[in-house]
């Protein structure tokens, strides 16, 4: 199992309720109308403009005289981003949903399905 960083996840409650999951930069912020929004540091961000939207097609990359980034590559961080897509869209389900998204064991979940990720994009 690997290790991370993990800090005991906090939940503020105003008009709209803030958790910060302690793993992974997460941060849910769910309103009272029922709707919300998830930010991570899980993405892989594009090594010439270190933005996580570009597909190589930013200035950095026209002259990549370093070989950063290949097809393959870029291929590669598209896939894994587009699946921890889907994965923070779950994780903001399961919080409206009601499950209690800040247990140990929900965090183990997040950390085994951030490394199934990585190791199948």
């Amino acid at each position: 199992m690997n290790t991370y960083d993990v800090k005991q996840p906090t939940v503020e409650v105003s008009s709209s309720t803030k958790v910060m999951l302690g793993c992974f930069g997460i941060v849910l912020e769910l309103n009272d109308e029922g709707g919300g929004t998830i930010s991570s540091d899980l993405k892989e961000s594009c090594p010439y403009c270190d933005c996580i939207e570009c597909n190589a097609d930013c200035d950095g990359s026209a002259g990549d005289i370093d070989g950063l980034e290949d097809q393959d590559d870029l291929d590669s961080r598209n896939r894994y981003n587009a699946a921890i897509d889907g994965l923070e869209s779950l994780i903001l389900a399961h919080a409206f949903a009601g499950i209690d998204i800040t247990t140990p064991a929900y965090l183990e979940g997040i950390e085994t399905a951030e490394s199934a990720i990585g190791n199948n994009s």
